[in-house]
Formats: structure tokens, sequence, C-alpha cells
């Protein structure tokens, strides 16, 4: 679902602390090229180790973060509407640090930040 068929991507941008701060021009930009994606409970958003190739914000739902290691994952959070997913990898513009997955279906907005 793109940004222009779905209004609420920059209330779900807006309410994030970390883009709360972001002047709104440049926000609905953001918005304007958002797209909403659908993950089903237990689907993998973002693994350990992959590239820093998008923004996630979590408009709905939960999302598990976990390090995956040889005994098991390692859940270190649960993030919620509003919070942010993959921003120190894209700072960074190192690889993902954990692995995101949906604890129940979620809908997390996104954006690439790679040309």
């Amino acid at each position: 679902m793109s940004a222009s068929a779905d209004g609420s991507i920059l209330a779900d941008m807006r309410a994030s602390p970390l883009l709360y701060v972001v002047d709104s021009a440049l926000l609905s930009l953001v918005a304007a090229n958002a797209e909403v994606l659908e993950i089903p409970r237990g689907a993998v958003l973002v693994r350990e180790g992959g590239p820093p190739d998008a923004l996630y914000i979590v408009a709905e739902g939960r999302i598990e973060i976990v390090l995956e290691r040889a005994h098991g994952d390692v859940a270190v959070d649960v993030l919620g509407r509003g919070d942010v997913i993959g921003d120190m990898a894209l700072l960074l513009n190192r690889p993902r640090s954990a692995t995101a997955r949906a604890v129940r279906a979620s809908r997390p907005c996104w954006t690439s930040c790679r040309t």
C-alpha cells in the first residue's frame, strides 16, 4: 500500500520519538515515498547481517528484536507503534545487528534510504 492510499503513514511517523523532531515538510516527503507492509505473525522483517537498505516504523502490531545464536534466538526487545527499526544500521552504514520478526500480524511502514 502506498502512502497516497493510506493517509495515516504520516501520523504513524509523527508518533515515533525519533522522527518527532524532523521538519514537517521533510517528514511529509518521506511519508509520500513510504509503503506499508503486511507482516504475518512469525515472519522476518529484517535479518541480522542484512544490508542497511531501509528504515521501518511500526505502524501497528508488535515486532520482536532477536539476536540469532547457535544455541537459539535471544530476544532483546519488543517494539510497538511508533518504534523505529533499522536506524542504527543506516546511520553507521553497517549490516543489521539483529533480526526483527513479527510477534503478531503487524504493519510496519518503511522507506528506502538508499538510491
